[in-house]
């Protein structure tokens, strides 16, 4: 699995890349090529690189969350990011999390 993970990033950047250069900023496709990237990352242990990309998701988000889908993905996205969290402070479920 873990070679998998090594083959399927530069795959990634590369879709990433192309997608920047040829959709608007706010395009739901840029932002899941984003949330795509930013799962691997987590997957991969790169939590620093993931949390880069989850901050630019959820900022693409700020003026858009308009339909029942985008706010169940922002939940997601949340929930990603406190298992992120809680993977890199050694923290046991959700309460364990001080903000």
């Amino acid at each position: 699995m873990r070679k998998q993970f090594t083959s399927a990033e530069p795959l990634y950047q590369r879709a990433l890349a192309i997608w920047e250069k040829s959709l608007p900023s706010g395009d739901p496709r840029l932002r899941l090529g984003i949330e795509n990237l930013a799962i691997l990352y987590t997957r991969q242990g790169k939590h620093a690189q993931a949390s880069v990309l989850y901050d630019r998701v959820r900022g693409m988000q700020a003026g858009s969350l308009s339909t029942v889908a985008e706010k169940g993905r922002s939940a997601l996205y949340t929930v990603e990011l406190t298992d992120l969290l809680r993977q890199t402070s050694g923290a046991k479920g959700f309460g364990a999390i001080r903000r």
